[in-house]
């Protein structure tokens, strides 16, 4: 459930490139439905992303949050 290749070109074509640059330490905080991209990391070993979600509400029928599958271990771990 994701993009298709022509999709992204098309969008890429017709809407405004935003760069958002930050430095080592810096957070840069977005939407995860957000589309996006990043150059290659100088140093691709120090290159770290943590993926937070956060809600208050239970998903609609039939989807369930990760930590809440039955077959999740311990921190939500399978």
């Amino acid at each position: 459930m994701g993009l298709e290749p022509h999709q992204i070109q098309h969008w890429k074509q017709h809407q405004k490139l935003v760069t958002c640059s930050v430095t080592r330490g810096d957070i840069l905080a977005m939407r995860p439905l957000l589309l996006h991209s990043s150059l290659p990391s100088l140093n691709p070993t120090h290159r770290r992303v943590l993926h937070f979600e956060y809600a208050s509400i239970d998903l609609p029928t039939g989807l369930e949050w990760f930590e809440n599958h039955k077959d999740c271990g311990p921190y939500g771990v399978a």
